[in-house]
């Protein structure tokens, strides 16, 4: 066998083991990406990218730039175990099923062939920083090689970061070196009318990649009578975007008249890869985990081994000790809720509130005679929310009480009607405030509110029954220069 034969026959070899295992392919081509040993997680991830999971089922010691490793049954364990969506996403308690499904030889022990669960969209929840840009990147790069796709959209939050992404797979093309020599060139020369620019490139073998931002046209792309058959999307919101209502519903709008409809359906219909973070209890993750036709997988910084005990996601990232040392910085700020939202991809109302459901003790139904014996003091505040349209707030009248003994609050009395009149407020305030022998006032005074205050004081010489006023004056309060809410929580939580 001469050189030249000996050389090409290498190649052919190489190009078969990189096409079948991709993980080898991330260590051998892509050395400066990947040096260190690839956590079981990410295994899992590259091969939904890349839709070949036969690579998993390569058990042996790998020799990584960075260290050595065994790949074993084990680390597959963990991937079928972990790697689940739900069957009913619109059920909180759906059962979960695997992504990944083993088959077994003869013995019932020798694994021979997974088969991988996935529909037409699939949705990844990840913490920030787990570097699934990364293997995006690599899975992007493997798919341009061996040609599996033909025109692949990578949409980022702005059209920058989609650039860089894109930048980086351009750039591996052109000048990797070990590319260069199994692949060849697939840059298309100068003079050439295929596009090689930061947002459009066009390989010599037809593969077309784009980047796009946030709220780009999508639809109605088409290059050379073809249309898109991948669609990534890589954190493509950011905190700004979900901060209110009106940015996530504009962004969700988008995916849903723009991203969606854009994928190819002649010669079978294209994919759709979310992932994301949770930075919002609305934010597009959550809303496309709630779709039955998404295949949601979610995954947190730290999750339960077999014995139930917990073991962070890769600890190369982040350790158990630097999870708890993160979680307790955000706890002491009041930010709890972001921490399970952005960390393990959890929303936990209970995380968001300034006092705790747990801190609340109910107590049985008290008299208004034990109220006025036991409690020395008496309060009732009334914000009126004077409005009859639809959606509108609740008109509140609340009795709260401070025990001599003890110290403790205690709510006796609580009046919520939508649409009441500014007569129907007066009257019920008066008979709460007679009956529970109120010796604390209070009335919400914000613009056209003062006028409940006036009538209430025009009807004590009525009724008979007079007491003083304590305007509670909303956003800026009057004297204290505090924010109301702020004002609020440093009288009460102490207490919680």
């Amino acid at each position: 066998m001469t050189t030249v034969q000996s050389q090409d026959s290498l190649k052919t070899e190489l190009l078969a083991r990189y096409y079948q295992d991709r993980v080898a392919f991330c260590r051998d081509i892509l050395s400066h990406w990947f040096p260190k040993p690839m956590p079981w997680f990410h295994r899992g991830i590259l091969a939904i990218l890349t839709k070949n999971s036969d690579f998993l089922l390569n058990f042996g010691t790998e020799v990584w730039e960075d260290g050595t490793c065994r790949w074993t049954k084990k680390g597959l364990a963990k991937i079928v175990k972990n790697f689940q969506y739900p069957v009913n996403p619109a059920d909180e308690n759906s059962p979960m099923a695997p992504i990944f499904r083993v088959r077994y030889g003869p013995d019932g022990r020798r694994p021979i062939a997974i088969d991988m669960v996935l529909g037409q969209y699939t949705n990844l929840i990840i913490p920030r920083g787990f570097s699934k840009t990364t293997l995006v990147n690599a899975g992007v790069l493997s798919q341009v090689l061996f040609q599996e796709t033909q025109f692949t959209v990578y949409v980022g939050h702005a059209q920058h970061h989609a650039d860089t992404q894109l930048g980086n797979v351009a750039r591996e093309l052109s000048s990797n070196e070990k590319v260069l020599a199994l692949w060849g060139n697939v840059v298309p020369d100068r003079q050439d009318s295929a596009k090689w620019t930061q947002s459009e490139i066009h390989t010599t073998t037809g593969i077309v990649i784009m980047s796009k931002g946030r709220g780009s046209q999508i639809r109605g792309l088409n290059v050379n009578a073809i249309r898109p058959d991948q669609e990534i999307l890589d954190d493509i919101e950011d905190k700004e975007s979900v901060l209110t209502e009106v940015g996530r519903d504009k962004t969700l709008t988008w995916y849903k008249s723009d991203v969606e409809p854009s994928l190819k359906k002649i010669g079978g219909p294209g994919r759709i890869l979310s992932m994301g973070t949770v930075l919002h209890a609305d934010a597009l993750v959550m809303q496309l985990a709630k779709d039955p036709r998404y295949t949601t997988i979610k995954f947190g910084a730290s999750l339960k081994d077999d014995a139930g005990v917990e073991e962070p996601l890769w600890p190369d990232r982040l350790s158990l000790t630097e999870l708890e040392s993160e979680r307790l910085s955000m706890l002491r700020v009041g930010k709890l809720y972001e921490f399970g939202m952005e960390y393990m991809s959890t929303i936990r109302q209970e995380d968001k509130v300034s006092f705790k459901a747990a801190s609340i003790q109910r107590y049985r139904e008290i008299s208004p005679d034990e109220f006025k014996s036991q409690f020395i003091g008496r309060a009732l505040c009334c914000d009126p929310a004077i409005s009859d349209k639809p959606g509108a707030d609740y008109a509140g009248l609340g009795v709260v009480g401070i025990n001599a003994e003890r110290g403790q609050f205690h709510v006796a009395d609580l009046h919520l009607q939508i649409g009441m009149t500014p007569h129907d407020i007066v009257d019920k305030y008066f008979l709460m405030s007679q009956m529970w022998g109120i010796n604390k006032h209070g009335v919400e005074a914000v613009a056209y509110q003062t006028a409940l205050i006036h009538l209430l004081r025009e009807q004590m010489f009525r009724r008979g029954h007079y007491f003083e006023i304590d305007p509670l004056v909303g956003g800026r309060m009057r004297g204290a220069g505090k924010n109301k809410h702020v004002r609020v929580e440093g009288i009460l939580q102490p207490r919680y």
